[in-house]
């Protein structure tokens, strides 16, 4: 049952007037609301609440997951980016969602995350989660080192600007505009794929998310970390980056499959992936 819910909305007025629609129409039915921008969000001053409703893009709807997966709190994103992969449903059917979301006429799927510590001589020096991805990239014109250990045992060198490892959802961000492939949020799986590699033969990986994987940055050159694209932190050489597969889940609502959010509804997929444009 849904008592109390938080809103999150991305820091312009149309999420903000979207948020006090939802707001009021929450409010009408019973449910205690509250309002937040994302940029006041912080994962350790979260209110308590039985569900989170995200208006923004991808960006918020991973800001609110990193937040309150760790409470298991279930998230409705509603699609005010440009492509929306992280969002169930659009504006135009909010007072659908709103209505099936009371009616407890939803299912919820569990996206798998990435566990990220970072050890410099030894010392932890930063454990987060991610849903999307962890960046290793270069901050200079210079090709940079990044060993691969997998399970304890050395398995190739990265060499070129950077390295992606990541999840079944990050799949579709940078890691396919790198040229990984993509991945069914089904398949628990990591996808490490080299961004600019100096080598033209250098490929992605695919690998179970049962492995325990270790980058080793081996560069004098400036590189930072990033975890889905925020919190970056600066890499000294020998620094141990260990990624495994976090016991925590997102677990994000679904109104009904992608496109199909209201029966009236007449909009066309949010977004399309081609598979053929420039191939000859």
């Amino acid at each position: 049952m849904i008592i109390k819910a938080l809103i999150v909305f991305k820091n312009d007025m149309k999420a903000l007037k979207l948020a006090r629609e939802m707001y009021g129409r929450l409010c009408a039915r019973g449910i205690e609301s509250i309002m937040v921008d994302n940029l006041s969000l912080q994962s350790k001053q979260c209110p308590s609440v039985d569900l989170v409703i995200v208006l923004g893009g991808d960006g918020t709807i991973l800001k609110a997951a990193r937040a309150y997966a760790p409470r298991q709190t279930p998230i409705l994103g509603v699609n005010l980016g440009t492509v929306g992969f992280l969002s169930s449903t659009e504006p135009t059917d909010l007072v659908f969602s709103i209505e099936q979301l009371i009616q407890h006429n939803y299912s919820l799927e569990h996206r798998m995350m990435i566990n990220v510590m970072v050890l410099r001589q030894g010392i932890q020096i930063l454990n987060n989660i991610a849903l999307n991805d962890m960046i290793i990239r270069a901050q200079t014109y210079h090709t940079i080192n990044v060993k691969l250990q997998i399970d304890g045992k050395p398995y190739t060198v990265f060499r070129g600007d950077g390295v992606i490892c990541a999840t079944p959802t990050g799949s579709t961000a940078y890691s396919f505009s790198a040229g990984g492939p993509i991945i069914d949020n089904r398949v628990p799986a990591f996808v490490i794929t080299p961004i600019c590699p100096q080598l033209v033969n250098a490929r992605s990986l695919v690998l179970s998310a049962d492995t325990q994987l270790e980058f080793i940055f081996d560069s004098d050159y400036g590189t930072a970390i990033s975890m889905d694209g925020a919190g970056e932190l600066m890499l000294q050489k020998n620094d141990r980056i260990i990624v495994k597969r976090s016991a925590i889940t997102a677990q994000f609502i679904q109104i009904s499959p992608i496109g199909k959010s209201n029966p009236d509804s007449q909009e066309e997929p949010r977004y399309s992936i081609s598979f053929s444009e420039g191939l000859v």
